[in-house]
């Protein structure tokens, strides 16, 4: 009876160790998309489509294949999905969805590849909106988001991904165009780990370090080893032995690996049949290959390596900065999207009493979220068959659709606040305060009437200081407003009357700034020249 046990312990440890040892390889099959680089909107609207009806194919032709060896496709982008949805029936977009939540279809919570360093936070999160909806109305799960190509990459933004709902991402530079050194991303402190920010969240990152160029390892088309295949296959199996080569190694002491990305600069590629055929001659008693969605390799390290490295650094900033190139276009739209938090927020007032305000802006506010999320495409540089002018134009549309919803809902709300107030004999007006805190500040409002007035503050009953600034050509009165309620208002009457106007804060005069305590001088460049301490 004790024998018989002992033997039976032996075989169970023999057969764990086993299955422990056997390596798993993952490929991916990810299509880079070099949005108005590669080609034109009308290029990527029909290519985006036509990849999406081929890979739905292949994901039916191989659904009774076991499940290492059936079809799958990644989008690197949700505009993918976007696009779809415009272009095809209703029927065919919901096979999509099905696509998506059986796994064999994958798509980040990102809507291009981007650039993320010159954006502001709230860009970069209102960005995945249309991701976010998707998932609330489809019941979907978007674990993935990424940020391609790029040599560099900021801190804090898997902290934005990780709240948006990410728990993996991958890197894959170019090694191109770039002022870093190859050692940057040749020889990483660590191939996989948790990318974390200063808030202590973040996702699990996979970069390797880049073997040879942007098509192997490390680079944004791992599974790519030849740029103009005769045998795809073949080479897919060379990208097969590389990972298996690279296990359980001193640089990579894991049993699973994973390349991902095929796609590189093409405009399009059909591939499927060639994944499969070399996960199946890949795999043996020693490795199981799969065609992978990305997600399942995650999944599964996670799962076999609970204990990774972390890392919480910044890579810089380089392409990010190429939006300044059209800097006035760029400001415009960030300015927007500080704009657009008042305008949401006297939107949702009014709409406590108005339940349909903030509907009648569906279709401006969808443009803005895809705006947002397209606008910092990562090809810049036009370098590429479309030309400068042609992305010089495409860039001006996508900010007009954000600055339109934004002036848009601004205008509206504001007006429909104003009419929910109580009228009065005398005018009134209120200042509004979006920020989550109570807050005291300079408010201005056009103002052609008379000049004696006092300015009564209707919350505490008090004169509020006020004084008259010309700006925009055109005369404002200027209050101190104190105590503005957060996600607020306060509202004041002005009324005739003599009150004490505040006094100038600083007089102009012979090139200087003055007042009690300090006097200025000004170089035309803007350069304090003198500096007067009284």
């Amino acid at each position: 009876m004790l024998k018989g046990f002992c033997l039976f312990v032996a075989v169970f440890f023999f057969s764990a160790s086993a299955k422990a040892q056997q390596q798993r390889i993952y490929i991916a099959n990810d299509d880079h998309t070099d949005y108005m680089w590669t080609g034109n909107e009308a290029n990527y609207d029909s290519v985006f489509v036509k990849m999406l009806d081929y890979y739905l194919n292949q994901v039916e032709a191989t659904k009774k294949n076991r499940s290492d060896f059936q079809a799958r496709f990644n989008c690197d982008g949700n505009f993918w999905l976007s696009t779809y949805h415009k272009y095809r029936s209703h029927a065919q977009f919901l096979k999509l969805i099905e696509a998506v939540k059986s796994h064999h279809i994958s798509v980040p919570l990102n809507m291009l590849v981007s650039t993320y360093g010159a954006q502001p936070t709230e860009a970069v999160l209102r960005g995945m909106y249309y991701a976010g909806q998707l998932e609330r109305q489809y019941n979907l799960d978007f674990p993935l988001a990424v940020s391609m190509e790029n040599q560099t990459l900021p801190l804090g933004l898997s902290s934005l991904w990780a709240g948006a709902g990410a728990k993996y991402s991958w890197r894959g530079v170019c090694a191109c165009a770039t002022k870093l050194q190859k050692p940057d991303w040749a020889t990483r402190s660590f191939q996989i780990y948790r990318c974390i920010g200063i808030d202590k969240s973040g996702v699990i990152m996979k970069w390797y370090n880049q073997s040879y160029n942007n098509t192997s390892l490390g680079g944004y088309a791992e599974t790519r080893m030849n740029h103009k295949s005769t045998d795809i296959a073949f080479d897919l199996g060379r990208t097969v032995d590389t990972l298996s080569a690279i296990c359980n190694t001193s640089k990579y002491p894991y049993a699973v690996a994973g390349a991902f990305g095929y796609g590189w600069d093409d405009l399009q590629s059909y591939v499927s049949p060639e994944f499969i055929r070399a996960a199946q001659k890949g795999t043996n008693e020693k490795r199981m290959v799969r065609v992978s969605n990305e997600q399942d390799f995650f999944e599964d390290f996670e799962k076999t390596y609970p204990n990774l490295p972390t890392e919480t650094k910044s890579y810089g900033n380089e392409w990010d900065l190429y939006c300044a190139s059209m800097n006035e276009t760029t400001a415009k739209v960030k300015r927007a999207v500080e704009k657009l938090r008042t305008a949401e927020a006297m939107a949702a007032i009014v709409s406590l009493t108005e339940r349909k305000h903030a509907l009648n802006f569906t279709a401006l506010k969808n443009e803005a979220w895809e705006g947002l999320g397209v606008y910092w495409e990562h090809n810049w540089t036009s370098d590429g068959p479309v030309k400068p002018k042609d992305r010089a134009v495409w860039q001006n549309k996508i900010q007009q659709h954000i600055s339109t919803y934004v002036d848009t809902l601004f205008k509206v709300s504001a007006s429909a606040l104003a009419n929910q107030l109580q009228r009065a004999e005398h005018p009134r007006f209120y200042v509004f305060n979006a920020l989550s805190y109570e807050r005291d500040d300079v408010a201005d409002v056009f103002y052609d009437g008379e000049k004696n007035i006092i300015v009564t503050d209707l919350v505490t009953g008090r004169p509020a200081a006020h004084q008259f600034i010309i700006k925009n050509e055109g005369v404002y009165l200027r209050i101190w407003a104190e105590n503005i309620p957060s996600t607020g208002y306060k509202v004041y009457e002005i009324t005739k009357g003599k009150s004490r106007q505040t006094t100038s804060a600083a007089i102009f005069s012979n090139g200087y700034i003055e007042n009690g305590f300090f006097k200025l001088k000004f170089h035309p460049s803007g350069v304090i020249s003198e500096l007067f301490d009284k």
